[in-house]
């Protein structure tokens, strides 16, 4: 659920309360707390929840929490696209090392010299 529908929804809900200090009265509302929980709880990488749980600042706002959210997610991205990349040269890497002795010379023949004669029929 993206963040505009979880603020949407807790609107509904007024999470407030009212200020337990005696002179105050004044409602309280705790609607960031909440978004901020249900924000961590429902991210779907568990890698980020944990990363979040042992940050030391505990007490961050929920546009802090957006934007850690976002460059976790931002860095995962990132480090898939790198390693498929990686994943991609080796794999080259290793067709390349397979192939035939064959096929390595008669490439390496067309290369070299041209004018040659055939390498398939002499």
């Amino acid at each position: 659920m993206t963040t505009v529908k979880l603020a949407g929804q807790a609107s509904v809900c007024k999470f407030t309360i009212q200020c337990p200090h005696e002179l105050c009265g004044r409602d309280v509302n705790y609607t960031d707390a909440i978004l901020c929980d249900a924000l961590i709880r429902g991210t779907a990488a568990s890698g980020i929840q944990l990363d979040f749980l042992s940050d030391k600042n505990q007490d961050m706002s929920l546009e802090d929490v957006l934007q850690f959210v976002e460059a976790k997610e931002a860095g995962k991205r990132s480090a898939s696209r790198l390693l498929d990349t990686l994943a991609t040269d080796v794999t080259s890497d290793i067709v390349d090392s397979t192939a035939s002795s064959y096929k390595k010379k008669h490439r390496l023949a067309l290369q070299t010299d041209k004018k040659e004669t055939c390498t398939y029929c002499g």
